[in-house]
């Protein structure tokens, strides 16, 4: 992770989709450049997973990254990893031999076959999601009990896949449609010692740096069964100071939800990898983007895929640990609202004004409401202010009259009372009614107001105005 390589797109800064951290990063990136792009926006659950984007020509309901365009069909391949397995072999695509087991079938079945397909092997549950569950690189019957046991029982996946590893680099491109519009090489959560730190120490350290970083914040590296295996096969224990310059690797998989890094790679992969990658999406009938994990030998002649995923994150793309961050967010509306791309470069853009989440699902979580469309995004720059206000304004009335003021003028921002007696106000919106809100605030007979300060404010504005 010190090899993070910034300048994330200016468009994007982490700051910017801080409320959108973790599973809920995809929708809101998506939303967030349809919002500015004019598009109406609305939402129809408190968790951010189901919304609607809408035109004057169309509109289509999204699951996350996923467009209604999909049938129920192709998601039900998806989740199912055995009947994926089917549609890529008869699509002659490669995947790795192996066997799907249901919640009938007794762990020595399972073993048995393991056994016989040869080690190593992968434990995989039917239908998990960010790699839970998934167990790579067993190497012998005692440690595939063990995790049988682990996967089954502990975390009550019984159907399960047995297939044979294949080992190489693991790697997620993203189709939609007919192009590969990006491809990141995953790597396994892992820790770099320093001589002085112990592991369960430089764990702490990396799961801090992950918290900054949109699409791992919600990612963080777990002491699981997996994880201390790890450290186990490595000869160490969690109280161990991991020598200076030595990289430990602590999971197998490189799903980012588990703790893996993403690499960007889309400019440096072979072209015949990225037709794999379309062929394999083509594999599932009605699919129209999806996310692919591959296990690619390092001079790519073998390619696997390991999994298609139809709801993909896409924040491991937008915002890779190391490399060139891709705009997944604008190839989406580009592909399925093609005329919204003339407002790809709208003014608002360029600015940091963004919707208000948090405060948009309230209505649907109190129950009052079942969706909520959002106020659309100015169509001019908005210019940010703050004003410092001193006089004798400490008292909620004045900050209720600065707040219909700005309503009334239709400028965002916040007002909040500071401790040295001032008033915060911030205030976003066209040059004319941000002056013209100034000139009410010192000019007011209501209130006794002695002096307002102004100075630029560079920081995030969430649309609508409230009292902090």
């Amino acid at each position: 992770m010190k090899e993070q390589q910034p300048p994330y797109l200016p468009h994007l800064e982490p700051e910017l989709v801080k409320e959108g951290f973790g599973h809920k990063t995809t929708s809101f990136l998506i939303a967030l450049e349809a919002w500015r792009r004019g598009l109406t926006i609305t939402l129809y659950d408190k968790s951010f997973r189901k919304y609607s984007v809408a035109s004057k020509e169309r509109v289509h309901f999204f699951n996350k990254g996923r467009i209604d365009l999909t049938p129920k069909t192709a998601v039900e391949i998806c989740i199912d990893k055995n009947k994926t397995k089917e549609y890529l072999k008869e699509a002659g695509v490669a995947t790795p031999e192996g066997r799907h087991f249901g919640s009938r079938a007794t762990d020595e079945e399972i073993v048995a076959y393991g056994s016989a397909l040869g080690f190593p092997i992968v434990l995989k549950p039917i239908d998990s999601s960010r790699g839970k569950g998934v167990i790579v690189d067993i190497n012998d019957e005692e440690t595939l009990r063990d995790n049988l046991k682990y996967v089954r029982d502990e975390l009550a996946l019984k159907e399960v896949i047995i297939e044979r590893y294949i080992s190489g680099d693991d790697y997620r491109i993203y189709v939609i449609e007919d192009r590969v519009v990006a491809a990141s090489k995953r790597k396994p959560a892992n820790i770099l010692g320093n001589g002085k730190s112990t592991i369960r120490e430089l764990i702490d350290e990396k799961n801090e740096m992950r918290r900054k970083v949109p699409s791992l914040s919600k990612g963080l590296i777990r002491m699981d069964k997996e994880v201390m295996d790890y450290i186990k096969r490595g000869g160490y224990s969690p109280e161990d100071v991991l020598e200076k310059g030595k990289t430990l690797f602590l999971r197998g998989k490189g799903n980012f939800s588990a703790g893996g890094e993403p690499v960007d790679v889309t400019e440096t992969v072979p072209e015949h990898f990225k037709e794999e990658a379309v062929k394999a999406r083509a594999a599932i009938p009605g699919l129209r983007q999806c996310g692919i994990d591959f296990m690619v030998k390092p001079d790519f002649q073998e390619i696997h895929v390991i999994e298609i995923n139809s709801r993909a994150q896409i924040g491991g793309h937008v915002y890779p640990a190391v490399g060139k961050p891709r705009d997944i967010p604008s190839e989406i509306l580009d592909t399925y609202f093609p005329e919204s791309i003339g407002m790809k470069d709208s003014p608002v853009k360029k600015t940091k004004l963004v919707f208000d989440y948090k405060r948009s699902i309230r209505p649907i979580e109190e129950g009052v409401a079942a969706t909520v469309t959002l106020m659309h995004a100015p169509k001019f720059k908005p210019i940010f202010r703050r004003f410092m206000v001193s006089g004798e304004v400490q008292g909620v009335g004045f900050r209720r009259w600065v707040k219909k003021q700005a309503q009334d003028l239709r400028i965002h921002g916040n007002v909040k009372n500071l401790e040295d007696g001032t008033v915060k106000v911030v205030a976003a919106g066209s040059r004319k009614n941000v002056e013209l809100l100034r000139k009410r605030i010192e000019q007011t007979k209501v209130f006794n107001v002695l002096k307002v300060e102004e100075s630029v404010y560079r920081f995030k504005v969430k649309i609508g105005f409230k009292t902090i």
